[in-house]
């Protein structure tokens, strides 16, 4: 295995176990033990909702609590929700996926798209006519499992009825937010440098996961655009990391599909300024600090930059 993947690998074990104690952190506090009293019999039903907003209406008064255990609880009970419907839609006889990790890192994440896969599916589900189905490097999300042993993947590579909501909650906890902000700022000064506007406000309405990280380590330029195109499909916030001595030919490459943007009005460029490129020392200086917070050794190859 090359330095890379092992540094992949670490990465998504170490972020696992860092959102592992930040959720243990809260449901520690009286807040959580408090929601979780006050709503312990709570069933959401599984129905399709517009809006954090509407669910938290229809389930009654959440919106007195605006901290940490109100969404943590939110995004747990969506996802027990979606267990159930998805079981629902699985004919007998199939595997059912089980519930593994409120929130992974996941190295190598799966997706899975077929012709009759559709967000507003109803009833009985039989994946037919399989099409193209992009891997990411890593893939932070709620996990499932079809057989013990098995790599753990997604829950949202089934048709989910609330998949954006939950990672509304998700994108509503302190430490996600202070994540994409780190990740954000450092992103917007790469991409001033070179006079280019960055807007990480991708609109996906059926992400896969919330964050989806592409590691380049290839010198081949369609490759580049493939990961590009593999995080932003796949994710709320895509984020791509690139070696120092690579960061340049990848700005490359955003900078021509501008000045196509410019010179022919085809607009690749409005996707590829969506993405949050990082060289990996930058991702590296944002992470290792978290993970320090947390009692958790740094990244490995601190020379990996």
């Amino acid at each position: 295995m090359n330095r890379t993947k092992l540094f992949q690998e670490d990465l998504a074990q170490k972020l696992t176990l860092m959102i592992d104690r930040y959720f243990h952190s809260i449901k520690e506090n009286d807040s959580s033990e408090s929601l979780n009293r006050k709503y312990r019999e709570v069933n959401i039903a599984p129905v399709n909702y517009a809006s954090l907003g509407e669910l938290e209406y229809k389930i009654n008064t959440f919106d007195e609590e605006q901290d940490d255990a109100k969404f943590l609880l939110l995004a747990s009970k969506l996802c027990e929700t979606e267990i159930i419907n998805i079981h629902s839609m699985i004919p007998r006889g199939h595997i059912k996926p089980k519930p593994k990790l409120l929130l992974e890192c996941i190295s190598e994440s799966l997706s899975k798209y077929y012709k009759n896969d559709r967000p507003e599916h109803i009833g009985p589900y039989t994946p037919k006519d399989k099409i193209y189905s992009p891997v990411v490097d890593i893939g932070i999300s709620p996990s499932v499992q079809l057989r013990r042993g098995e790599k753990h993947h997604s829950l949202a590579v089934y048709p989910l009825l609330n998949g954006r909501l939950i990672f509304d909650c998700f994108s509503n906890l302190l430490l996600i937010q202070r994540l994409a902000e780190q990740l954000e700022r450092i992103a917007k000064v790469n991409f001033e440098k070179l006079q280019l506007p960055f807007y990480w406000r991708l609109n996906n309405i059926r992400p896969l996961s919330l964050f989806a990280i592409e590691i380049e380590n290839q010198p081949n330029n369609k490759h580049l655009l493939g990961d590009f195109l593999n995080c932003l499909m796949l994710s709320r916030y895509p984020i791509l990391l690139v070696p120092e001595n690579r960061l340049d030919a990848c700005f490359e490459v955003v900078k021509l599909t501008r000045f196509i943007l410019d010179v022919k009005q085809i607009n690749v460029f409005d996707l590829l300024s969506q993405v949050c490129i990082l060289s990996v020392g930058q991702f590296r200086d944002i992470i290792n600090p978290l993970l320090i917070g947390y009692n958790i050794e740094p990244l490995i190859f601190p020379e990996y930059r």
